[in-house]
């Protein structure tokens, strides 16, 4: 019995004269079959044809008596495999074939590869044509994934340009692009606002122009630029909420709307002065009346920080350089100074009860400034004056004796300080 063998598939080849009366089983057995499961044959593997994972193919022969096709058979046209209990591996002939590879597994990957190579992975549900391109299995064209996305967009996986993978990002049938929440890189970049698309048509575009480096959106059928915000250029009016900064103006666009200023714990809202002038508020009148306004500024020069308290109770603020009518009782600060020395800085109003005699002085004198004095001479201390301390002899010989008297002063000048008196009153 003389048979040969193709090399491929390994097809009986008889040679002529031989075979006789078993030609026909032949044939059938080791020709026949053959190549029907070479061309629409499908080799069904689950878990069980694996062992740990791997299944090696080989050729195999049929005879006169049978096919002996078997799941390891390498000619097969179609490997289908399904129910795989692990990641598994097929290794295939190293000879010119080509199979076409179904992963309906839907948890585990599927490896076809040459003895000694990597080969290639079919992810679950994925379907491929693989082919030995002399030295490992490699796909033919592309490979899509097992399963996709709906109105996904295709990426390559790798360099090799034949796996096509499924994407997060998305394009609707209407052109709506969605994607996930990443860091991505999209360069709206245009030499100039000339180059710029049609606003109108690509109504809530963004574009950047390099010429004026700084970006716009399209809306109302014109690009309209955003705020930079380190740099605001080129702006004539800034609407935030219902404020408005128009000029040097910051205003409400609500009806009676108030604008608040609000500073974060121990913070203050400051007013800073120029070279040439203090820190100040001007509050206008009312429109309807004109532009006049009261400038409400602190001195050019101040020797230290001061504090300014503004009445707990709604009130008017009386002005030093118009005529006032006060509608409520004023009262000055009594300071007690027993030396006989009065400082005009201190107080309007003295209280001295003196120890021993001293001669009634004035400093700090202001002109304009007036006042009053308490004396309670307790022991006929003698009371003498200072020499800008203008007061009749009488007044000083009545206060020297014992007895609570009520002394009021005035300067005119600034230099001199006059003084009355009463009689003891105690």
């Amino acid at each position: 019995m003389t048979i040969n063998r193709t090399t491929l598939l390994d097809l009986p080849l008889p040679v002529t004269g031989t075979e006789s009366g078993v030609w026909g089983d032949i044939t059938n057995n080791g020709f026949t079959q053959y190549v029907d499961i070479a061309i629409a044959g499908r080799n069904a593997l689950t878990s069980s044809d694996f062992t740990a994972g791997a299944l090696t193919l080989s050729l195999t022969e049929g005879d006169a008596s049978a096919t002996n096709i078997a799941a390891t058979s390498a000619q097969y046209g179609t490997l289908f495999v399904s129910s795989l209990a692990a990641n598994s591996t097929i290794t295939a002939p190293s000879s010119n074939r080509a199979y076409r590879v179904v992963n309906a597994d839907a948890t585990y990957t599927l490896t076809v590869k040459a003895s000694g190579q990597t080969g290639v992975t079919l992810s679950p549900g994925q379907t491929a044509v693989v082919a030995f391109n002399g030295t490992d299995y490699v796909f033919v064209g592309m490979v899509g994934a097992g399963t996709v996305t709906n109105e996904a967009i295709a990426r390559f996986d790798g360099t090799t340009g034949k796996l096509v993978q499924n994407s997060s990002v998305t394009i609707s049938d209407a052109g709506a692009v969605v994607a996930p929440q990443a860091g991505s890189v999209i360069p709206f970049y245009f030499d100039n606002q000339a180059a710029f698309p049609s606003a109108s048509t690509y109504h809530g575009a963004v574009a950047h122009s390099h010429a004026d480096g700084a970006m716009y959106f399209a809306h109302g059928g014109s690009w309209v630029k955003l705020l930079n915000v380190g740099v605001v250029s080129g702006v004539t009016q800034l609407d935030v909420d219902n404020l408005r900064l128009d000029d040097n103006t910051l205003s409400s666009t609500n009806s009676n709307g108030n604008i608040t200023l609000a500073p974060n714990g121990t913070g203050r809202v400051e007013v800073s002065g120029t070279s040439s002038n203090a820190g100040g508020i001007n509050f206008y009148e009312d429109t309807d009346n004109g532009t006049n306004k009261v400038l409400l500024t602190v001195p050019a020069d101040i020797a230290s920080d001061a504090t300014a308290t503004i009445p707990a109770t709604t009130t008017t603020l009386a002005g030093l350089a118009v005529a006032q009518t006060f509608s409520v009782s004023q009262r000055g600060t009594v300071t007690t100074d027993n030396d006989g020395s009065f400082d005009m800085n201190a107080t309007n109003n003295f209280l001295c009860t003196p120890t021993g005699g001293f001669a009634l002085t004035f400093t700090n004198i202001t002109a304009g400034q007036s006042g009053n004095i308490i004396l309670v001479n307790g022991s006929n201390y003698a009371i003498t004056a200072a020499a800008a301390t203008k007061v009749a002899s009488t007044t000083l010989a009545t206060i020297s004796a014992t007895g609570t008297y009520w002394l009021s002063y005035f300067s005119p000048d600034g230099t001199n300080v006059y003084v009355a008196n009463t009689g003891a009153l105690a």
